[in-house]
């Protein structure tokens, strides 16, 4: 039931192959055997959630018919994370979705319908991240069109169309580039400029709506366009201008989402990412001053939402009477692991946190390394490596001839990576191989380079202060050094039959709830 319930209710991500493994090559379920380095990515559920989970998992199975119950446990979800947040309730309305993804359909649908109802048009101009710093599905999300190949609710369409009833809608994306042609970061100014350029040609010609999205951070620890640009653009055109702040890797300050929010700016994020949560559980965050007409939200909502967006998940307001959303507890459940671990994260005090966050950084990129190169610092507001952001630490890794390896040649270096790669390596390496270890997938630069990266989170800062921060520095140790020896043993390991990631020793869950 527990597996059940963390790979229910999302789309072809959490679906699991033959040997039980996501498409990251993440099980649902713990097992002491790994190494977990893939927050930016997808999380391995801690142990201390899973128990937790299983000790409490009653509410979730003996109830799962009961639409009022499903209805508390959402509302307690709600309370929870906002709480988490410093969030007042009466401030915001909050929309539980099953992924990040999810929370860019709702967005924009939600902008169109704002712009109907103020300037009587479905017209808008989507500025989005580039695709390689944030989710693949975005752009498709954005455009209101499926990402992915099932819904949570379980029904199969086809990637890539338009979401059913969304017909007539006038949505044209412009992407935000992160990176220039040679992978290094694009200049800010540069970047607003065209920003800036392209709102007033479209609102000087158009009665539409503009949806800026400002990422905080990205797969690499970026920020981008800065929010102080964002709020001056939305400042300057009082209306027309909706700001989203997409904090889905969850390392940006947890005050900074009240301050968004206060400032008028919706906000998307995520349990599942920094803070340790199994994949994939979401959120959407909108100041109700700035967002009133939700009523007319009920009786125009896509009749394709009702495949996307459980029942009670989305604000009352969302709703009416007639609605026929399917529902489920399978979000909840992971919400539940996920604020397990904001809990124990937020218990920490800041300086703890910081502390924690610093002494890794400083250390794992003074290890000896073979064949890694670390990018460089992502300086923080305070201008040393406590920032949040700097709990990703992206890698170019070079092969034995020094080039650097392709992105597919990443791809394969990610799998191998979670393997048990001991049968078909030489056996004196077989202590270091054999470990299966999950690091963040592979992000392109440029079309010439691309990055690996290894990735804290909650569950190994709580460590590093119970324990001290040298067990964890063991794991890097390791990491490195697997690194080191796939980059050795690359082109052998391309004739071997290892395609298929094997978990061993796996922790079994309790037979009586299984």
């Amino acid at each position: 039931m527990i597996q059940r319930l963390l790979i229910n209710g999302g789309d072809d991500r959490l679906l699991l192959d033959e040997g039980g493994l996501n498409q990251y090559f993440v099980p649902p379920y713990h097992s002491e055997d790994y190494i977990i380095r893939s927050s930016s990515t997808c999380n391995m559920i801690s142990g201390e959630a899973f128990d937790s989970l299983k000790n409490n998992c009653d509410p979730f199975v003996k109830k799962n018919k009961d639409i009022l119950h499903h209805k508390v446990l959402t509302e307690e979800v709600k309370h929870d994370i906002l709480e988490c947040l410093g969030i007042d309730n009466s401030e915001v309305y909050i929309n539980l979705t099953p992924s990040g993804t999810d929370s860019e359909i709702l967005l924009t649908f939600l902008s169109c319908l704002q712009g109907k109802l103020l300037h009587n048009t479905h017209r808008i101009l989507n500025f989005i991240p580039s695709g390689t710093e944030v989710g693949r599905g975005m752009g498709l999300a954005s455009d209101l069109r499926y990402f992915s190949k099932t819904t949570p609710s379980g029904r199969f369409v086809n990637k890539g169309e338009p979401i059913l009833g969304t017909s007539g809608f006038q949505i044209k994306n412009v992407t935000i580039p992160f990176r220039n042609d040679c992978g290094q970061m694009s200049d800010d100014q540069e970047v607003e400029k065209s920003i800036f350029a392209d709102t007033d040609k479209f609102l000087s010609s158009n009665s539409g709506i503009v949806v800026l999205r400002v990422v905080s951070y990205s797969k690499t620890g970026l920020e981008m366009p800065k929010l102080h640009f964002a709020e001056d653009l939305k400042q300057r055109y009082p209306g027309r201008v909706i700001v989203a702040v997409n904090t889905i890797q969850m390392r940006c300050r947890i005050h900074q989402i009240k301050q968004c929010l206060e400032a008028g700016m919706v906000v998307s994020l995520s349990g599942s990412k920094f803070f340790g949560g199994p994949p994939f559980s979401g959120a959407l965050l909108l100041p109700k001053a700035e967002f009133s007409f939700f009523e007319e939200f009920a009786l125009n909502q896509p009749v394709g939402f009702r495949d996307l967006f459980s029942l009670n998940f989305l604000d009352d307001s969302l709703l009416d009477s007639s609605d026929s959303h399917f529902w489920d507890f399978s979000l909840l459940f992971r919400w539940k692991a996920a604020l397990y671990e904001m809990k124990r994260y937020l218990a920490l005090q800041e300086s703890q946190r910081n502390e924690s966050i610093s002494s890794w950084y400083n250390q794992v990129i003074d290890l000896p390394t073979e064949s890694v190169e670390f990018l460089p610092l992502k300086v923080s507001h305070n201008g040393g490596a406590s920032g949040l952001e700097n709990t990703i630490l992206p890698f170019h890794l070079y092969r034995k001839d020094n080039n650097l390896f392709s992105h597919s040649e990443l791809q394969n270096v990610h799998k191998w990576m979670s393997m048990d790669l001991s049968a078909f390596l030489p056996d004196e390496e077989a202590e270091i191989v054999s470990i299966p270890i999950l690091v963040g997938q592979p992000v392109k630069l440029c079309d010439e380079k691309s990055v690996l990266r290894i990735a804290l989170s909650t569950p190994q800062i709580v460590d590093i202060n119970q324990h001290g921060i040298e067990d964890q520095l063991v794991k890097d140790r390791i990491v490195l050094k697997k690194l080191a020896l796939i980059s050795k043993y690359y082109d052998l390991l391309l004739t071997q039959d290892c395609q298929k990631p094997a978990v061993k020793n796996v922790t079994q869950m309790d037979s009586s709830i299984s």
